[in-house]
């Protein structure tokens, strides 16, 4: 324990910003590519249908993400900051009770799912049974197998808390080109279709949930977990899900927009559109898993140096990381200008009207993303040093403030409108955070100072 004090410590900050973003990165791209070339899989052996089933479950299987999201940075939260004041055996505490509540949150999600996937299906496509029934078949499966999915996504933000961020991306890339490999013998080889799209990602999740758990448990782990630290404590349980609950709050946002979206888009241009949206999804993930790679990657900085008081490092953490992600905005958008019909053909060949409506999406609806990674920069700054209401308010604003553009633009300008809500609606956000983090880390140096004296 003391080594990882005396090397964060010790290592300058630019220097302690790559070595936890640069791997948490790699396995952010190793995921969204995963994610990608599922996508190609189910466009080109399933079809527009199947794109547009997937994008529809996926406000069910979000609920599973954000849980797991919400249990991992939670947890994490707590155990770095924990170990920035030296109380490691809080340490413990926060892991084994962070897969409790993992646990017992699987078991209710999978019954919540169960009872409600159906009509949340509905409620975006009416008119396609088809889709309809795609849909219900590719997330029942992940119902089923809950606990993996939650596991897969807080297992590898733990061990990168536990100072092994590579071995966290050498997993994460392991399980992303298994992936592929079972969606090519699944999908295009024995003809699954969309269920063996769900059964490659889940047997790779379950993967990732297994070697998690034996991690923890063997001395690979500085923080080994033995039967003494197997204590139920409750007070862990609601400061997770308290400290955790913004970063579920972003995932049922990305849930609740996508009904809207998925509703508007099937309203105004029919299910090319909807599958047009899915497609649009796939390639903007590869900015968001980036972006959620840095956020991710200052996090455990973030929380040590807030236990640490170390307050002006945490400042320095986040320039650097806002501009890094602004630098790759750019790059990012010219090369979506390019090629953004090349991009949409890779996903269908043969439908023309699809890759056309995508490659006008591309170019429209991604304008905006820099703002959505600032402003996830923003509420992980916060849950991190444990201002979780401010955290959890920010998630809910961002949640509801592209509703009133959803309902307005495409009224005026149709599709194209419809388009740039994304990128208008989060300006006011954007420069709101800017405001309030720049307001908490003054407060922060001047409690310090005031301490001192």
């Amino acid at each position: 324990m003391k080594n990882f004090s005396s090397l964060i410590d010790k290592t300058p900050v630019r220097k302690l910003f790559w070595k936890y973003t640069i791997p948490t990165i790699m396995a952010m791209i190793a995921n969204s590519l995963y994610v990608m070339v599922d996508g190609i899989f189910v466009g080109r052996f399933v079809g527009a249908e199947g794109l547009a089933a997937v994008n529809i479950s996926f406000i069910s299987f979000g609920l599973l993400l954000g849980t797991g999201a919400l249990i991992g940075n939670g947890t994490c939260a707590i155990f770095s900051i924990e170990k920035g004041k030296q109380n490691y055996d809080n340490c413990k505490k926060s892991l084994f009770n962070g897969f409790i509540v993992a646990i017992i949150l699987a078991i209710i999600l999978s019954h919540v799912i169960k009872l409600f996937a159906h009509d949340l299906n509905l409620l975006q496509i009416n008119d396609n049974a088809n889709v309809i029934n795609l849909g219900d078949t590719y997330i029942n499966i992940f119902r089923k197998n809950s606990i993996f999915t939650i596991l897969a996504v807080m297992t590898p933000m733990l061990i990168r808390n536990d100072e092994k961020p590579n071995l966290a991306t050498a997993l994460m890339i392991f399980t992303s080109i298994f992936n592929i490999g079972l969606d090519y013998i699944f999908v295009a080889k024995l003809g699954k279709g969309i269920e063996g799209a769900a059964i490659a990602t889940i047997i790779s999740q379950a993967i990732i949930s297994i070697y998690g758990i034996i991690y923890f448990l063997s001395n690979q782990s500085s923080f080994k977990l033995t039967i003494s630290n197997f204590i139920l404590d409750y007070k862990y349980f609601f400061r997770i899900i308290k400290i955790g609950s913004s970063s579920f709050l972003m995932t049922l946002y990305w849930s609740i927009i996508g009904i809207l979206y998925n509703k508007l888009f099937d309203r105004y241009g029919g299910t090319t559109y909807v599958a047009a949206y899915t497609i649009v999804n796939y390639v903007s993930g590869i900015y968001y898993f980036i972006s959620e790679g840095t956020t991710n990657g200052v996090q455990p900085l973030f929380s040590y140096f807030y236990g640490s008081q170390k307050y002006f490092n945490i400042r320095r953490i986040d320039k650097q990381a806002t501009k890094f992600l602004f630098i790759l905005y750019t790059i990012y958008i010219i090369l979506i200008e390019i090629f953004a019909l090349d991009i949409a053909l890779i996903f269908n060949k043969e439908d023309m009207a699809l890759a056309k409506a995508t490659a006008e999406g591309l170019r429209l609806f991604l304008i905006g993303i820099f703002l959505e990674s600032y402003i996830l920069l923003g509420i992980i700054y916060f849950q991190s040093v444990e201002n979780c209401k401010r955290s959890a308010t920010l998630s809910i604003v961002n949640m509801f403030v592209q509703i009133p553009f959803l309902f307005i633009m495409p009224k005026f300008f149709g599709i194209k409108g419809l388009w740039l809500v994304y990128g208008i609606a989060n300006i006011g956000l954007a420069l709101l955070i800017y405001k309030y983090k720049n307001l908490s880390l003054k407060q922060l140096t001047f409690s310090l100072r005031k301490k001192k004296k």
